[in-house]
């Protein structure tokens, strides 16, 4: 049968997916289906067809057969069902399911995929799977946003001992921050990491850090010390998701305020577990005697319904947004771990076991088990790629010299600019690229000495031994032309060539699909003219820095899928039908039909199928083009209502809240129309423990229909919502509630439509508790103990003797961009030069610019302090998790203060107006210096409207020359680390049981000082920012003289802020 070059080799177009093998009619009629046996073809395996007008596709126990009639109509689409062990192709089935099983984790939506083996292009009428990966929707969303989020959480239990003796988890997670590094910088993305450890309870090692060339080193640094952390008690599957859910939904919106794409990456060695102990229990198991096996099924029983039980932890997490990528990591001992809660928790459900969680689409996550560190990087690879989907090809080895029999192929033309490969194969085994013109490079094994730089037929070549069995090769575009069928081998230089080989190659065309308008969407458009004709849309391709690509510069064929997309992630073909763009179609303008689309958030869907240019092999031979996996975007999108009808808000974020009763937040509505919510229970998707009755409705105006928000044409309103809880929870309360309005010209047609909410509760401290524990605990004498954990965190809370250099810079936000002077903020070449005094040894407190930090320990006995800025009536935000503390906000940072940036606010100002401090280590180089100000320069938008969102802009600033205040915590005081406070002694702030200002000889005075009679005006307007401050400006004359400052105090030097 036609289809496979190379003797004997198993090709697969993605992670798990049959071989496709073309045959010459169909035999089949439309919607046919049957279970028939085929001997040839089969060996007697059982398979299973479906059936078009034009094409069957059959399913064997490893292969599906694609018979075609004709090209370009659908064909049915049948799942792969595994066999039992036989031969296929010389090598036993059973090793092929364990090689597929270790790459079947991440299924990505690739970017560019080979030409393996010959086959010839799969036919169009082959559709893609109704429910796409978790993997694939992940990678959509970072390629339609250009920014993500995935949180790495890494068990620490001691049975790591035995599961990872050899720490590959922590190889394989080096591995993916590299791969991902790499990917965003070539595609221009913005993901950005954090990392966690999880046993009986969740840390977080490294908050949100961008992955970059230039900081994975840093990341892997992190990452190694999970090598030797392995002395956890518990497994605890509630503690570690309900923390990293929490973790994440601190974090900014994405594009448009939709969600923002985020993801876990959960690594673990065992099922959710508790070893026996006695006098202690878990929070969701109050009174469970732990110290029986009994007592810890009956807690493992309670927690695990906690996450499973409808709109639990579980639903929770999906309704945020947020995917699971699960992998259980299964050790040499005996006995397998059981991953079934794991598997349910991730995927939705478990063979036998029950669904987890009423919020099933789109797919959850995806799970995956893995036995060593070979199985772990190809799963990790495809993770490190999102939205682009290596093709994984087993084959076997070359004895003596380079073959034709055992060669990973893939094809290229001049459309693809980079390939990357990741293959394995025995030690001894040597790979070989071998050209179009048969060029070969030999790649040298890891004991050899490495070659920095290697060339075939002109591409650039690099590589790097993840293992000993497992290699990864890039190929970077040469300036002449590439087009051709290349190939990767592995040779037996000295041996018979009896081992097998297996690759996971990528292939990246550098062009992803755009939308090119920003032409509004209503629902009831059509393309007819008239008053509901839809507006002109223009869909076209972008290469990877984002400017425009015409479609005929691409060599082979191309085509693109628009689709609708809406909450809950199926597509509806009854209200929209998907738009295909033929290759002269893309960038042409197009109207779409919305009739049948009701208002509301969407996700529009664009899909991009590309093909590469036939080719011919190094004998002559056609090759033809290599179909090329559909690549995804996910823009996210608001279809506003039918004309003469109010546009309201998709979603309303009601904040947070740690306590029962009520809260509100602001509609925005806009007219013309009359808008009104009436008081009811909301559809909730999220419903956190014991949170009892829950109701959404307008305050005052707006509140029913006879009391709408009545709004002319354009005119903009809002209408106060109030939403009850009848008991205090924690966790995500998220759903929608109806907002119902009618037209000015149709009073009579009401329109319903859905708003997304979200409120995080959080259960406040029990003071009067904490109070009795915590003087019980001192008059007993267990409390000795804990005050001198806190004496101990207190004596080493204080900012290190490292030189720090810092500048402050006025800035403003416009249409998303920071611009500094009316430019794109950048550093200039006067910036960052002068060390800030105060360092010499370690300190308690410190002025940066218009801040003054100081250390604190916080409530827990454990663990390291924090730096946080003083109270004044400036708002502040770091660039750290979390940005601030208190209200109002109060900039929070680690103890290490350099290489961070904050961003001051003062109410009186504009929205859009800010100071930025840059804080950096004497040691930073300029691009490290650079990656700073990128990333404020991505994040300050979002931090900057999230820190004034809540802010009244009537607030007035400190007048001129105002000392401190009542409280001011730059008045006068001694340094008792006593000293008065609130009412929290280990709160933030400066009620810390042992705050800032004990001791340090070194802290700048506070005398409240004087300042210039006058200040000039601010740069853009309104009151004058902050300054500069003394030797650390920007190019340009010095700064004049400072304005008032909010309790002004001058430093210890007596130079005056």
């Amino acid at each position: 049968m036609g289809g496979d070059r190379g003797g004997g080799s198993t090709d697969r177009t993605g992670v798990g997916a049959p071989r496709l093998v073309r045959i010459r009619d169909s035999g089949g009629r439309l919607g046919d289906r049957g279970s028939r046996r085929h001997r040839p073809a089969c060996r007697l395996h059982r398979f299973r067809y479906q059936a078009t007008d034009q094409a069957v596709l059959l399913t064997t126990g490893m292969d599906s057969l694609l018979l075609l009639g004709n090209a370009g109509r659908r064909a049915g689409r049948c799942d792969r069902r595994c066999a039992a062990d036989r031969l296929l192709g010389g090598y036993p089935m059973s090793r092929l399911r364990r090689v597929c099983a270790a790459v079947a984790l991440y299924a990505v939506v690739t970017l560019g995929i080979l030409g393996v083996g010959g086959m010839g292009p799969i036919a169009t009428a082959v559709p893609p799977p109704a429910a796409a990966s978790a993997i694939t929707n992940y990678g959509a969303c970072i390629a339609g946003q250009g920014t993500g989020d995935l949180l790495l959480m890494i068990d620490e239990s001691a049975s790591l001992r035995q599961s990872d003796p050899g720490g590959a988890r922590v190889t394989a997670a080096k591995y993916l921050i590299d791969r991902l590094a790499s990917y965003a910088d070539r595609n221009h993305l913005a993901v950005d990491v954090a990392i966690a450890g999880f046993s009986t309870d969740f840390t977080v090692d490294r908050g949100w850090t961008p992955v970059t060339p230039q900081n994975a080193d840093d990341l892997k640094a992190v990452v190694d010390r999970f090598a030797n952390r392995v002395d956890g008690n518990d497994t605890d599957y509630l503690t570690a998701l309900e923390a990293a859910r929490a973790y994440l939904a601190q974090r900014p919106h994405g594009t448009g305020n939709a969600p923002r794409c985020q993801a876990i990456g959960w690594f673990t060695d065992g099922a959710f577990d508790f070893q026996n102990r006695s006098g202690l229990s878990v929070p969701y198991a109050p009174g469970v005697d732990m110290s029986t096996e009994a007592g810890v099924a009956e807690a493992v029983s309670l927690g695990a319904n906690q996450i499973c039980r409808p709109g639990g932890v579980a639903d929770q997490i999906r309704s945020s947004g947020i995917v699971i990528f699960g992998v259980g990591l299964v050790g040499g001992g005996a006995q397998t771990p059981n991953f079934t809660d794991m598997r349910r928790i991730v995927e939705g459900s478990a063979a036998g076991a029950g669904d987890c969680g009423a919020v099933k689409s789109p797919k959850p996550g995806d799970f995956h088990e893995a036995s060593d560190i070979d199985q772990l990087l190809f799963a990790f690879d495809q993770l490190s790629t999102p939205g682009q989907q290596p093709t994984v090809h087993d084959t076997g080895v070359c004895a003596g010299t380079v073959c034709d029999t055992a060669r990973h192929n893939f094809t290229l033309d001049d459309s693809i600019d980079f390939v990357d490969l990741l293959a394995k194969s025995d030690p001894s085994l040597v790979p070989y690229l071998v050209s179009p013109a048969n060029e070969q490079l030999r790649i040298p094994i890891q004991n050899e000495p490495h070659v920095d730089q290697l060339t075939i037929a002109g591409a650039g070549v690099t590589y790097k031994w993840e293992t000993a069995d497992t290699v990864r090769i890039s190929l970077s575009k040469p300036n002449a032309p590439w087009s051709g069928q290349w190939a990767l081998t592995f040779v037996d230089e000295g041996g018979a060539g009896t081992g097998v080989s297996q690759s996971s190659i990528s292939l990246e065309a550098g062009v992803r699909p755009a939308r090119l308008d920003q032409a509004a969407l209503a629902a009831g458009q059509t393309p007819a003219p008239g008053p509901s004709q839809s507006q002109e849309l223009k869909f076209g391709l972008v290469d990877r820095g984002g400017q425009t690509k015409d479609s005929s510069s691409l060599l082979g064929e191309v085509s693109l899928t628009i689709d609708l997309v809406p909450p809950g992630g199926v597509p509806d073909p009854a209200k929209f039908a998907p738009v295909v763009l033929s290759k002269a179609e893309i960038g042409q303008p197009l109207r779409l039909d919305l009739s049948r689309v009701t208002a509301g958030h969407y996700d529009m869907a664009l899909g991009l199928k590309l093909s590469t240019a036939p080719t011919v092999d190094s004998a002559g031979a056609a090759v033809p083009g290599t179909e090329l996996v559909t690549v995804p975007i996910r823009l996210p999108i608001d279809i506003g209502p039918a004309v003469g009808y109010p546009t309201i808000a998709t979603a309303l974020d009601f904040g947070q809240s740690s306590r029962a009763g009520t809260v509100t937040a602001k509609l925005p509505v806009t007219g013309p129309g009359c808008v009104w919510i009436e008081k009811a229970t909301p559809d909730l998707s999220g419903n956190p423990a014991g949170v009892g009755a829950v109701t959404v409705g307008a305050q005052r105006d707006g509140s029913s229909r006879e009391k709408c928000l009545n709004l002319d044409d354009g005119k903009n309103g809002t209408i106060d919502v109030e939403l009850t809880t009848e008991n205090e929870a924690k966790g995500a309360l998220t759903g929608t509630f109806v907002v119902s309005s009618v037209s000015n010209d149709a009073p009579d047609k009401v329109v319903n439509q859905n708003v997304n909410l979200t409120l995080e509760l959080t259960k406040s401290l029990d003071t009067q508790t904490f109070w009795l524990t915590l003087l019980l605990a001192l008059l007993l004498g267990p409390g000795l103990p804990l005050l001198l954990l806190y004496a101990a965190k207190w004596l080493t809370a204080r900012i290190p003797a490292q030189p720090l250099l810092a500048v402050e810079i006025p800035v403003m936000i416009d249409a998303g961009t920071v611009l500094r002077d009316g430019e794109p903020f950048a550093l200039r070449e006067r910036d960052l030069v002068d060390p800030v005094p105060g360092l010499h040894k370690p300190t308690r407190r410190l002025r940066v610019g218009s801040i003054e930090l100081a250390t604190h320990i916080g409530r827990s006995p454990f663990g390291s302090g924090y730096v946080a800025a003083q109270k004044t009536m400036l708002l502040s935000a770091s660039s750290e998790t979390p940005a601030s503390i208190g209200s109002p906000p109060r900039a929070r940072l680690p103890l290490a203060i350099h290489n961070k940036w904050i961003v001051v606010s003062d109410p009186s100002w504009a929205p859009d107006r800010a100071a930025v401090i840059l804080m950096t280590s004497g040691m930073t180089d300029q691009t490290q210096r650079d990656a700073i100000a990128g990333d404020l320069a991505r994040r300050l938008p979002a931090l900057l409207a999230e820190l004034r969102s809540g802010t009244p802009g009537s607030i007035p600033a400190g007048p001129a020359g105002a000392g401190p205040g009542i409280g001011d915590p730059f008045g006068p005081g001694g340094g008792d680390p006593f000293g008065p406070g609130g009412s929290d002694p280990f709160g933030p702030g400066g009620s810390d049981l042992f705050g800032p200002g004990g001791g340090d000889s070194h802290a700048p005075a506070s005398t409240g000082g004087s300042v210039p009679p006058s200040a000039p005006p601010a740069p853009f307007g309104g009151p004058p920012p902050p300054p500069q401050y003394s030797g650390a400006r920007s190019d340009g004359p010095p700064p004049p003289p400072p304005p008032p400052q909010y309790g002004g105090s001058p430093d210890q030097q007596g130079n005056q802020w």
